[in-house]
């Protein structure tokens, strides 16, 4: 049987423009991140396996997931609220999350992050 498990990471607290970085693999299979960012525009990026596979802000990856997931991205209360799934290849091309190694959020502006990995379990 197959579970999702949700797991918040430590925040991404706000130290200056310099990039930087928070693993966030757990060690099972990812689903997706919930991204929350302290303003629409706070740019980050992912890493997986050591290579970068999105550069986004917040605002850019929430109008993208508006439309998949059914929150108004634009004026709502889910503006600073992105989904970033690994499910399908439709943003990531990452498709088999099994052979991912490392998995790394990194803060590229000024602003506080909120990480949520949401796991896959097998019991």
């Amino acid at each position: 049987m197959k579970y999702i498990r949700r797991r918040q990471t430590p925040q991404l607290v706000s130290a200056g423009p310099s990039e930087e970085s928070i693993e966030i693999y757990g060690g099972h299979p990812v689903k997706y991140l919930i991204i929350e960012g302290e303003a629409a525009a706070a740019e980050f990026a992912v890493k997986i396996n050591g290579v970068q596979i999105i550069n986004s802000t917040v605002q850019t990856l929430t109008k993208e997931n508006g439309i998949r997931y059914g929150f108004d991205g634009v004026g709502g209360e889910n503006t600073m609220l992105a989904v970033l799934s690994l499910e399908t290849e439709h943003v990531t091309d990452v498709v088999n999350t099994r052979g991912i190694r490392q998995m790394t959020f990194v803060k590229k502006t000024d602003h506080n992050f909120d990480i949520t990995v949401a796991e896959e379990y097998n019991y």
